[in-house]
């Protein structure tokens, strides 16, 4: 199946890539529900090949927490440069799938290029575990890392924290409630094309309503099978834009992409956090389309603007050290 270029900024780097999502996944997720979707996902994942170098060190872990046991998965580079930080990742999937495996290259390529452990989390997925059983496993493990220097020795008190779509909401998510709960807060969070907020109304939303990768229909699928109508969709650990207050949150990096119905909510995020005076940096990736981290091999464009990501982390960590 070809993909119909309908928006003609798309770069053409990305279209084949495009076109063969589209032939795995020819059906839309609320099309099919929550389960056979994320059976399709994990398909497809396990058919991805592994990165392992000599440069690389790889286990898994499991972590115990008040909300059950949630598989981890470490990556540590071997030329080990930085061993004074560490990226908690939290993977995309909209709530309802993904695993260690869709994003392994990912931490791979966030270790690698970032020289700093990366610990990727398998955290519990909905509709079975709704809001909040996710965010507090993130959060027991995080305090886990923090305070067990067997994991990270002095990169314990030197954490960042991430994710992508849904893992970059639970990522901001994590944010707000460690510093809700008065615990040490991570040094930086940084959020590809994040998910943040239940406005569907968004010039993003309008615009890019169909847009490849993720569409509005999807967002709006994924939303209503996290949150439990009435109660969590008013609470900023579930939908962070509601907060009224980020003074205090952590340094941001936040990446987003121009065709994706979650731009707007991006770039309504870094307007909030500069107005309460939050060292932010934005970087928004012209011409890629949602989950362009995962592809980064297929398109050089998607490689400059993850690279200029982890630029960014590289320079923040220089500085913390």
């Amino acid at each position: 199946m070809i993909y119909d270029h309908n928006y003609p900024n798309i770069d053409k780097s990305i279209i084949s890539y495009i076109s063969e999502v589209n032939e795995k996944f020819p059906e839309k997720p609320y099309e099919i529900g929550a389960f056979k979707s994320r059976e399709l996902f994990a398909q497809q994942a396990k058919k991805l090949p592994l990165t392992r170098n000599r440069h690389l060190e790889v286990s898994n872990h499991i972590f115990e927490t008040s909300m059950g046991e949630v598989a981890g998965r470490i990556y540590r580079p071997s030329n080990f440069r930085n061993d004074t930080a560490a990226l908690l990742y939290l993977h995309g999937g909209g709530w309802i799938m993904g695993d260690l495996r869709s994003h392994d290259q990912v931490c791979v390529d966030l270790s690698l290029r970032c020289k700093l452990t990366v610990i990727a989390l398998d955290y519990a997925l909905s509709p079975e575990n709704k809001f909040p059983i996710a965010l507090n496993q993130c959060f027991s493990v995080y305090l886990e890392l923090i305070k067990n220097k067997k994991w990270l020795g002095r990169a314990a008190s030197n954490i960042l924290i991430g994710g992508d779509s849904a893992g970059g909401n639970l990522a901001a998510a994590l944010s707000l409630k460690l510093r809700g709960e008065s615990k040490a807060l991570p040094k930086a969070q940084i959020l590809f094309y994040p998910c943040l907020s239940l406005n569907f109304n968004s010039p993003s939303y309008l615009e890019f309503s169909d847009a490849p990768i993720l569409d509005k229909s999807s967002m709006e699928f994924f939303w209503d099978a996290y949150l439990e109508r009435n109660i969590s969709t008013k609470n900023p650990l579930a939908v962070p834009m509601l907060e009224k207050d980020f003074s205090g949150i952590p340094e941001t990096i936040i990446c987003t992409a121009e065709v994706d119905p979650l731009t707007s909510d991006g770039f309504e995020f870094v307007k909030k956090l500069q107005n309460n005076n939050i060292a932010v940096t934005h970087i928004h990736a012209k011409g890629m389309v949602h989950g362009f981290i995962r592809f980064l091999k297929r398109s050089p464009v998607a490689n400059y603007y993850f690279w200029l990501v982890c630029k960014k982390i590289n320079s923040l960590l220089e500085k913390a050290n």
